[in-house]
């Protein structure tokens, strides 16, 4: 089921399931209203800027690869 966005949400980031993780792969731009017919939403999608990023990134000593680690599962047991 596709989900829209709406009023506020400009700004925002637009997620995938990649498998193991979830990516960024957009982020929301501008619409008019709230999902009103025939007036699509207007998206920024990431891949088209990667390369200008990365840079940005690497001078940060930053990297755009997930770090995953393990973690465990709460217990959410009432007691």
């Amino acid at each position: 089921k596709k989900k829209l966005f709406s009023i506020g949400d400009s700004g925002g980031p637009i997620f995938q399931w990649a498998g193991k993780y979830w990516e960024q792969v957009g982020i929301v731009s501008h619409g008019k209203g709230c999902a009103i017919a025939g007036f699509p939403g207007v998206y920024v999608r990431l891949s088209y800027y990667y390369n200008w990023i990365e840079e940005i990134l690497k001078r940060d000593g930053e990297h755009l690869e997930p770090e995953i680690t393990q973690t465990t599962t709460p217990n959410t047991a009432c007691t």
